[in-house]
Parts: structure tokens; C-alpha cells; sequence
């Protein structure tokens, strides 16, 4: 619960969260370390497919599904990532 971490290829980024961060719930987290991650390797590339392998299979499961009603926070960053 201290931070962040992602992995492309043999390079790797990470980060710690802020302290507003820190108290929020785990599957909210996980998304946004799946976006801080994207946003650092991904940032230039368009009109291509990824491949995003977490071990939060409800993390996977929104963005999969392109977002959710059941969790209001979750559905943001989902419909973040998806834009």
C-alpha cells in the first residue's frame, strides 16, 4: 500500500503514493497503477493493441468491460484510461 509499480519489456517505472492516495480501496489502486503505467510506456502509441497483464482480475475485468456501475471511482479511471 506504499506505491506503484509497472514493467515493459526490461524497463520498469514506479512510484509512491500520496498520502490522499494512500487510504483509498484496493481495486481503485490497482487501476490507477495500470494507468500511471500506460501513461509511461504507452504515451505515444495510437491505434494499437496491448496487452495488460495484472493480478487484480477485478482491475482487468473494467477495463475489459470498459467500466462499471457498481464502484462510481473505478468507473472514472476505467473511462480514464479507455479516453
Amino acid at each position: 500500500m506504499l506505491g506503484w509499480g509497472a514493467v515493459f519489456n526490461l524497463s520498469s517505472t514506479g512510484g509512491r503514493w500520496q498520502q490522499s492516495e494512500s487510504t483509498s480501496h484496493i481495486n481503485v489502486l490497482e487501476l490507477k497503477a495500470i494507468w500511471f503505467g500506460l501513461k509511461s510506456f504507452c504515451d505515444k502509441l495510437r491505434d494499437t493493441h496491448i496487452r495488460l497483464r495484472s493480478d487484480s482480475s477485478t482491475a482487468v475485468a473494467y477495463i475489459n468491460e470498459m467500466g462499471s456501475c457498481k464502484s462510481p471511482s473505478c468507473n472514472a479511471i476505467t473511462c480514464t484510461i479507455w479516453n
